[in-house]
C-alpha cells in the first residue's frame, strides 16, 4: 500500500480508494456548446516525449514547414500542464480523466521510486478509460501504438476494440488509416488513437547523435542550438548540446510526419465531422535544472538533469496540446488546461455524459474554444509568461525516478513540494519561466496559499493499491529496447505478447 500524505499529515483510518468516490465536489458542468460544436468522431495523436518549446522552433526560429499552415489551423492550448513527467501515469491521466494518485497507474511501493528496478502498477481496474466509456455509448474504437506499455496490461488498452502495436512513424500511421479504411469508414462513429514513439529514443544513443549532429547543415544546426534550452548549447560540442541536436531533429520530422496525418484525414473527407487531438504526455529535460539535481541527488540511477519521470519542472509538464474542430478557425487558448480535462471536454464535443458515479477533477474547455476570438497561433517569447487568469488549480505528480514529488499550478504560480524532507520550491513563472529562482522575495505569502491548495488536493487523496501486472519476458525485453526496467528479471507469465490485442 502507497500513501502519497505521509509526511504532511496523517490521514487516520484511510481506506483503499473507492473509484465510484474520486474528487467529491470537484467537477464543474461547462456551458452548453451549440448544436455546431458537436462532431462525430475523435482521432486523438500523442507525441511521446515532445517538449512545448521544442515542438514550436519554426515559429520561434521563424522559418515554416510542412506542419505550419496546420498549425495555423488548431485550436493550441498555449498552457497545457501534463499531470505526471512520464508515460504511464500522464497517458493514463488523459485517458480517465482522473490524476495519477486517483487512477493508481505509474505508482511505486517503495519510497524512492526507481523504474529501471521496479515494475510500476497498473490503473486501477475499477476506473473507466475513455476507450471504454466511448464503446458503451456505441462508437467503434482503435489504437496504434509504438509503446510496449500499451502491451503490458497496464489498462492503457482497455476499451479499443482493436490495438495494434507498431514501430515507426510510418507504420503507425499506416495502419491506423487501414482500420479508416475499413472498420472506421463502416461506423457511425469512431474514435482512433495514434502513439508516436519516434522522439524519445534517438537521443539517448551518443554515438549515433554525434553522426547527426555532424551531418547537419550549419545553418539548421544555428538554428537549433539558437532555440536550444537555456544553457544547453552553451559549448555546442558537448555531449547534452549534441543529443539535444538530435532531439530537435526527430521533433521536426517527427511534426512534418503529424502534418501528412492531418493531410490523409482532410483527403477522406474525415474532418468535416472529426475532432483531432494532438498532445504530448511529457517534455524532455537537457540539463535544464542539473544544478538543483546535483544538490538534491534524489535520482537512484546518478542520472541528474537529463531524461524525464524525475522532476515535475516545466520542461518536463508544459506540453504541446492542439485542436482541430471542424467548426473553429485557428486560434489561440490562453487559459490554463491539464490533460485531465481531455476526458470531460470530448465527450462534450461528442454529445455524451460524463459518468455519473465519479467527481472529475477536469473542467471541459469545449466552450472556452467557443468563445474564444479567432487568433492563429503565433510565437512570442513572451507568451510563456502570459495567463489568462481563472480560479483553478492543475497539479501534477507522479515521479518515476526518487522520491515522490507534486506541484499545483494557478495563474502563473507554481509550487514543488518534496515528500522525503518536506520542504518546497516556489516559482513566479510569470517572472521566471525557467524557474531558475526559486523563492523570490515575497513569495512565502503565495507559497503558503499554494500549499493550502496541495493540502486540499491530498485531502482528496485515498490509498491505492500497489497493482503490478505480470510482465511477458517479450514485454520486458521490449520496455528495456527504449530505457525502462533495465534491472527487471525476464520471468515466464500467462500474458500474450503477440502485439495484437483485442477488449
Amino acid at each position: 500500500m502507497k500513501t502519497f500524505c505521509s509526511l504532511r499529515r496523517v490521514a487516520a483510518g484511510a481506506a483503499a480508494l473507492a473509484a465510484a468516490a474520486l474528487l467529491s465536489g470537484c467537477s464543474e458542468q461547462p456551458e452548453e456548446i451549440s448544436a455546431a460544436a458537436r462532431v462525430s468522431n475523435v482521432v486523438m495523436i500523442c507525441v511521446d516525449t515532445v517538449r512545448w518549446d521544442t515542438w514550436w522552433i519554426p515559429e520561434r526560429a521563424g522559418f515554416e514547414d510542412a506542419f505550419s499552415p496546420w498549425a495555423g489551423r488548431s485550436q493550441t492550448m498555449a498552457h497545457a500542464l501534463s499531470a505526471a513527467p512520464w508515460t504511464v501515469p500522464s497517458v493514463a491521466s488523459i485517458l480517465t480523466g482522473l490524476y495519477p494518485s486517483q487512477h493508481g497507474g505509474g505508482l511505486f511501493a517503495d519510497e524512492v521510486a526507481s523504474l529501471s528496478e521496479e515494475v510500476p502498477s497498473a490503473i486501477n481496474p475499477a476506473v473507466p478509460t475513455l476507450a471504454e466509456m466511448l464503446a458503451q455509448a456505441g462508437v467503434s474504437t482503435a489504437a496504434v501504438s509504438s509503446h510496449p506499455w500499451f502491451q503490458a496490461s497496464y489498462g492503457l488498452q482497455r476499451g479499443f476494440g482493436e490495438l495494434k502495436l507498431r514501430s515507426g512513424a510510418e507504420n503507425v500511421t499506416g495502419r491506423g488509416m487501414e482500420w479508416l479504411d475499413s472498420t472506421g469508414a463502416d461506423a457511425d462513429r469512431f474514435f482512433l488513437y495514434l502513439h508516436y514513439m519516434d522522439v524519445h529514443d534517438p537521443h539517448l544513443n551518443l554515438t549515433e547523435s554525434r553522426k547527426t549532429a555532424a551531418a547537419m547543415q550549419a545553418g539548421r544546426k544555428a538554428t537549433l542550438i539558437k532555440t536550444a534550452p537555456d544553457k544547453t548549447c552553451d559549448d555546442p560540442e558537448s555531449d547534452m548540446c549534441v543529443r539535444y541536436l538530435t532531439y530537435a531533429e526527430e521533433t521536426l520530422k517527427l511534426r512534418v510526419h503529424i502534418g501528412s496525418v492531418l493531410e490523409q484525414l482532410e483527403q477522406r473527407g474525415l474532418l468535416e465531422s472529426t475532432l483531432v487531438l494532438l498532445y504530448s504526455d511529457h517534455g524532455e529535460e537537457f540539463h535544464d535544472h542539473l544544478e538543483v539535481a546535483r544538490e538534491r541527488n534524489e535520482d537512484p540511477r546518478g542520472i541528474y538533469g537529463f531524461g524525464h519521470g524525475q522532476s515535475l519542472y516545466q520542461e518536463l509538464l508544459h506540453v504541446p496540446l492542439q485542436i482541430w474542430h471542424p467548426a473553429y478557425t485557428g486560434r489561440e487558448i490562453t487559459e490554463p488546461v491539464s490533460l485531465v480535462d481531455v476526458v470531460p471536454s470530448l465527450l462534450d464535443w461528442l454529445g455524451l455524459q460524463l459518468p455519473a458515479d465519479i467527481d472529475f477533477p477536469g473542467r471541459s474547455f469545449a466552450d472556452t474554444v467557443e468563445r474564444s476570438r479567432a487568433a492563429s497561433f503565433a510565437w512570442d517569447e513572451d507568451q510563456l509568461a502570459q495567463t489568462t487568469p481563472v480560479d483553478r488549480d492543475l497539479f501534477a505528480s507522479g515521479i518515476a525516478y526518487g522520491p515522490e514529488k507534486m506541484a499545483v499550478v494557478r495563474a502563473g504560480q507554481k509550487l514543488i513540494w518534496h515528500q522525503i524532507d518536506n520542504t518546497r520550491e516556489y516559482y513566479d513563472l510569470r517572472a521566471d519561466p525557467l524557474e531558475t529562482n526559486p523563492d523570490p522575495p515575497e513569495s512565502a505569502r503565495r507559497a503558503d496559499e499554494l500549499d493550502e491548495a496541495l493540502d486540499r488536493y491530498f485531502d482528496w487523496f485515498g490509498s491505492q493499491d500497489y497493482l503490478p501486472p505480470e510482465l511477458s519476458d517479450e514485454v520486458v525485453e521490449k520496455l528495456k529496447g527504449v530505457g525502462y526496467l533495465q534491472g527487471v528479471e525476464s520471468k515466464e507469465s500467462t500474458q500474450s505478447g503477440d502485439g495484437d490485442s483485442h477488449d
